[in-house]
């Protein structure tokens, strides 16, 4: 009897080693894994590039063990990939509870309840918007990482860092978010507390007419600029506050745009933010289910930044420097001097004729110099996208361009401006970016 035991032993054994050696179906390290990505606002390229980078140190190589899809809208995302094939969708931003444009909504339209979702920074609350059972155990097929309320504090710091001639501070702020009217009421109380007179400006990310009106609005002799859930604009502000010497204040520090950065931030690590979600990813891929991983909230870090604050003339109180997680000190050089206009870099990289159109392209990320594939007189201007100085010329000079956004009707070349910023603007007209090499 004890012989026949020993021997049923080896045998398993040795079954073991054989399939060990040949491989099975459950060897995680030889499937092939596809995450299909949603980020709607540009800088969330920082958290997408940690995201990768965290998996590529897990053993999940791009090219090899693991594809990447990345649109603006879940729309796109259906367009570039068979969704029932997806492993894993990846948003970045998101809005429990959000209408139809936000990112969470649609790809929980794509998802159908099963495939898995991770999010990053989102907005909102699961629980009472159906999407969780509760924070600990959500029970569905979501999980990820959610942004605190933190406004409030931000707001005190950056007002006690203001010297006490400055009476007045602009709130930039989405009308649309469904948190606003809170977090504006704990603002003003504390503005009244500070005896500091509000400036509010209502400017959605999206309409690009009302964030250039209250850019011509506000205040020249404001205190500050403090952002409040406006990131599709929050470049246009902060170019204006480095321009006109006054201090702002935003939620994030995004370290891979060229974009003047805030004078303080106090919000979630981008970066970190990106390190967390892989590591949700990793035990996604390996069968746990997002409904039995809990949400959690990233740590919130207060940066201030002196190379900012030395390029306006503003001296950081040392009480507040005092509190800073990380002080940093950015290159503000490329910001000191004017960019070429759009006609002078028209002249200099156009050749005559008239088979395209160059000129500038005002979007809600900016105004930048553009060259478009059809006559001037088919390009139409909306609220959403505007041309100004176009001119007739005789092709797109196919060289120092950033990249070029093919849509149906025609191609648009673009001169100059951020290409993570541009490539989402790409998706938002329906185009394809390609980025110059």
């Amino acid at each position: 009897m004890r012989i026949q035991i020993v021997y049923r032993v080896l045998i398993v054994i040795l079954i073991g080693l054989l399939l060990a050696a040949c491989g099975g179906d459950d060897d995680d390290s030889k499937k092939s894994y596809s995450v299909g990505a949603i980020m709607q606002n540009p800088t969330g390229v920082e958290t997408w590039d940690a995201f990768k980078a965290a998996l590529a140190d897990q053993g999940y190589t791009e090219g090899e063990n693991i594809t990447y899809y990345n649109e603006p809208s879940g729309a796109l995302l259906a367009e570039a990939v068979n969704v029932a094939e997806l492993d894993l969708i990846f948003v970045i931003g998101g809005v429990f509870g959000g209408s139809e444009i936000n990112g969470l909504t649609q790809a929980k339209a794509l998802a159908g309840g099963t495939i898995p979702i991770i999010v990053a920074s989102a907005s909102g609350d699961p629980v009472v918007s159906g999407d969780a059972d509760s924070l600990a155990k959500p029970g569905g097929n979501i999980t990820g990482l959610l942004l605190l309320n933190a406004d409030d504090k931000r707001f005190q710091w950056f007002v006690e860092m203001l010297p006490d001639d400055a009476t007045q501070v602009a709130v930039v702020y989405d009308p649309d978010h469904m948190s606003i009217a809170t977090q504006l009421a704990q603002i003003e109380a504390l503005a009244d507390q500070a005896g500091v007179e509000l400036v509010l400006l209502a400017t959605p990310p999206d309409d690009l007419a009302t964030t250039d009106q209250a850019l011509a609005d506000i205040p020249a002799d404001v205190g500050g600029v403090f952002l409040l859930k406006v990131w599709g604009t929050s470049i246009q502000w902060l170019e204006w506050g480095f321009a006109h010497g006054v201090p702002t204040s935003q939620d994030s520090v995004v370290l891979k745009m060229s974009i003047p950065q805030p004078l303080m931030a106090y919000g979630p690590s981008l970066e970190k933010m990106g390190q967390d979600s892989a590591r949700l990813a990793v035990q996604v891929f390996g069968g746990t289910k997002p409904g039995d991983l809990p949400f959690e909230y990233p740590d919130f870090y207060l940066t201030i930044d002196l190379g900012v604050s030395e390029a306006i003339g503003f001296e950081v109180p040392y009480a507040v420097l005092n509190l800073a997680d990380t002080i940093r000190r950015s290159d503000v050089s490329i910001f000191a001097s004017e960019p070429a206009s759009a006609s002078a870099e028209v002249a200099v990289v156009h050749p005559e004729g008239t088979g395209a159109c160059a000129g500038t392209i005002t979007t809600m990320g900016g105004a930048f110099t553009i060259c478009v594939t059809v006559p001037c007189e088919q390009l139409v201007s909306t609220d959403a996208v505007k041309y100004t100085d176009t001119v007739d010329v005789g092709g797109c000079f196919d060289a120092g361009y950033v990249g070029v956004c093919a849509a149906a009707d025609f191609d648009t070349y673009y001169y100059e401006g951020e290409a993570a910023w541009l490539e989402v603007g790409c998706g938002f007209m329906s185009g394809k970016w390609t980025a110059a090499e």
